[in-house]
């Protein structure tokens, strides 16, 4: 069984390299693919802080990732990277997503199948 993107996603690669406020670079160069959005997620999830940790006995915000997509098992996706996910086909709706975690998902034969990958909401900015 193979999967069938429907979103229309641009990927943009990280550079090894930093502006000069110490913000990571991305490539000008933009990779049309098709991705999968398995969800995405906004906000903060509220946890208990163990008393032994914190001076003040109260809650924390632990932070998850804000988004699961799915790509097909021929694309090149790595930690760092930027996905631009066209979400409902209007430039509105556009939602930048760095990947935080990938994993590579197998068939029942071992193959791989398709690639997972986690990621955050990401603050645009006009460098990107």
């Amino acid at each position: 069984m193979t999967i069938r993107p429907r979103y229309h996603c641009v990927l943009i690669r990280k550079i090894p390299s930093f502006d000069s406020f110490g913000r990571q670079k991305f490539s000008t160069q933009r990779i049309n693919t098709r991705c999968d959005v398995v969800h995405i997620r906004e906000g903060a999830e509220r946890t208990t802080v163990r008393e032994d940790s914190s001076a003040s006995r109260g809650l924390a915000e632990e932070y998850s990732h804000d988004a699961r997509l799915m790509f097909m098992a021929r694309e090149k996706v790595f930690v760092g990277d930027l996905v631009q996910v066209k979400a409902f086909g209007e430039e509105s709706d556009i939602i930048t997503v760095e990947i935080v975690r990938i994993q590579r998902r197998p068939d029942v034969s071992g193959r791989i199948h398709h690639i997972e990958a986690d990621g955050n909401r990401y603050a645009v900015s006009e460098e990107i």
